[in-house]
């Protein structure tokens, strides 16, 4: 479920041209954490967070401390979070991305 889970969110990333960006080797990337990037913008960044708590979309943090990007998006999509709850971040990061870019 987690492998499935993470591939939705990083399939948005990898599909959405440059939008969004995840620098971690596939090879390496988590299953439980996902950190990425809006455009290297950290004004679109702080907007993304905002955006998607005023839809209720919680586990997303706007750090300037996670993993190679900085300062960027972590998605925590741990075991507790809900297949349901991470096809609302999916589908609200197809959203941001039509409605920002």
């Amino acid at each position: 479920m987690n492998k499935e889970k993470a591939k939705m969110i990083y399939s948005v990333i990898d599909d959405s041209k440059g939008f969004y960006i995840n620098e971690v080797d596939k090879s390496c990337r988590s299953r439980m954490n996902v950190p990425f990037r809006c455009l290297y913008d950290d004004g679109l960044e702080h907007l993304f967070v905002r955006e998607a708590e005023r839809q209720n979309l919680v586990g997303l943090r706007s750090s300037k401390h996670i993993s190679l990007i900085k300062p960027g998006i972590r998605a925590s999509i741990y075991n507790g979070v809900p297949y349901l709850g991470v096809k609302r971040l999916r589908d609200f990061m197809v959203w941001f991305k039509k409605h920002f870019r």
